[in-house]
């Protein structure tokens, strides 16, 4: 009954929205805005056009959405440069325009996020709330579609801030709530699926924050696949591919890419990136292609550490020593590391020339979704020569693989092989093995004295690596129970 009354209050919803909206963009700048999406290194032709009949700050919205959509694919810093400077004049000249301060708001967040890939964090928050204060005057009743399109992205990222800021940030109007965040953004998909370029922008959206905030279900991402193939744009299918790799669907990732001949993908390299790395995940020797092309393509520095750590990654299991060394240097030489990835390769980059390319092996199956193939090729595996350091691992990896292939007794026992063998590791694998136990003993057996017993025993053994995380996990378990 829930269920069916929720259906209707969402058909409800929509009718009222599409009887209330006022048009937010004309018909010219909603074909400018799928330009943007279609082709974001073309400056599309309504903004090259004198303006006919508009007024001028649908240009320079549109004009300033181009710059960023432009950096996005480019990462050229002269571009964050012209955004900044144009969003300036856009401030000036248009704040009486009913339009401004959903525009403002809009250009606002793209601002914070153009400040956060740069590091100049304090500038990021100080636009982000300037957008939020901005959005607080504006009227849910005009422009409806727009405004509840910035609810959903306020909603989803507030709930983001970290629980010790919680308090301070309810304090000063900040409350987001992530499920009402997402709900809001897949209605914006709805009520927009007849403007093309708002329909573009409100699948990218939603499946950005997916991928950076939220555990997406398999079918999920599956369903958007076949959506966004209708869809020729390059940053839609980057951001979907990601997920698709965030998943480990790896096969599923590979037959959406391959609809993108050479030229596209020099186009947009980030998907260059993104194929590299579902096809090394298959183990795939053509990965090596992809990731030299994304770094000749690509003029920013996000994911190129990465990209040579898994040309790495590559070189170390097919025991090309030489070349191995030859990426870890090139990623030492680096000066910036802009993203998790980078960050975490370059940490990687300190252990790898000891790691036993069969741990690596099974590591990238995994992480492309080839669970089986990774438990055979781990059963097959002579322990003996392992030392103190890398068994554990071994049996961490092996009871991952036997959890996915739904062997539980036998991943129960490789993830208990892994606690005995860490009591004094200070390595995520043992906190993270026992919370494998807790899980597995309350999702399949509904035991939770079990799940109880595992949750203790990761917070004993979580002492070193990851610790944030692990406790975030061992809290959000214990509240199940």
């Amino acid at each position: 009954m829930k269920q069916i009354l929720i259906g209707l209050l969402f058909v409800f919803h929509c009718i009222f929205t599409k009887g209330q909206d006022h048009q937010f963009l004309s018909s010219e700048g909603q074909e400018c805005l799928y330009e943007i999406y279609h082709s974001p290194n073309n400056t599309p032709a309504f903004l090259l056009q004198n303006t006919m009949g508009q007024s001028d700050i649908e240009k320079e919205y549109l004009h300033l959405y181009h710059l960023f959509i432009a950096y996005q694919a480019s990462e050229n810093p002269s571009l964050a440069e012209s955004f900044n400077e144009a969003l300036d004049r856009f401030e000036d000249e248009h704040n009486e325009s009913d339009r401004f301060p959903i525009m403002h708001s809009t250009l606002l967040i793209q601002q914070s996020l153009l400040y956060w890939s740069n590091e100049a964090f304090t500038k990021g928050i100080r636009s982000f709330y300037k957008s939020y204060r901005q959005f607080c005057n504006v009227k849910s009743s005009t422009y409806s579609t727009q405004y509840f399109k910035l609810d959903g992205i306020f909603q989803v990222f507030f709930s983001q801030i970290p629980d010790q800021y919680q308090f301070w940030a309810r304090l000063i109007g900040f409350d987001g709530k992530a499920n009402k965040g997402f709900q809001l953004l897949n209605n914006t998909i709805q009520s927009s699926v007849n403007h093309k370029g708002e329909y573009i922008e409100a699948l990218v959206l939603y499946n950005y924050c997916q991928l950076k905030f939220k555990e997406v279900n398999d079918d999920d991402i599956r369903q958007q696949i076949s959506k966004v193939t209708l869809y020729d744009s390059p940053l839609l299918s980057f951001v979907v591919a990601s997920l698709a790799i965030k998943n480990k669907l790896g096969n599923e990732g590979l037959l959406f890419l391959n609809q993108y001949d050479e030229s596209k993908l020099n186009d947009f390299p980030l998907l260059h990136y993104s194929k590299g790395r579902l096809l090394l995940n298959a183990l795939d020797s053509t990965c090596l292609n992809h990731f030299q092309r994304f770094q000749d393509n690509y003029h920013g520095h996000s994911f190129k550490s990465d990209a040579l750590l898994r040309e790495a990654w590559w070189y170390h299991i097919n025991h090309n020593d030489i070349q191995r060394n030859k990426r870890i240097q090139l990623i030492i030489k680096n000066e910036k590391f802009p993203t998790s990835n980078d960050k975490q390769a370059r940490k990687e980059i300190n252990t790898l020339q000891n790691l036993p390319g069969i741990l690596l092996r099974a590591r990238l199956l995994y992480d492309g979704g080839y669970f089986q193939q990774a438990f055979n090729e781990l059963s097959d595996t002579n322990t003996t020569k392992f030392n103190a350091y890398y068994l554990p691992e071994y049996h961490y990896r092996k009871a991952k693989t036997q959890l996915r292939i739904e062997q539980l007794e036998n991943a129960l026992s490789d993830f208990e092989q892994v606690l005995s063998l860490t009591s004094d590791d200070k390595r995520y694998i043992g906190p993270y093995s026992a919370i494998e136990c807790a899980k597995i003993h309350l999702q399949y057996f509904n035991d939770t004295a079990q799940c109880r017993k595992y949750l203790e025993i990761a917070k004993e053994y979580n002492t070193g690596e990851y610790q944030k995380d692990i406790n975030r996990i061992v809290s959000k378990l214990s509240k199940e129970l």
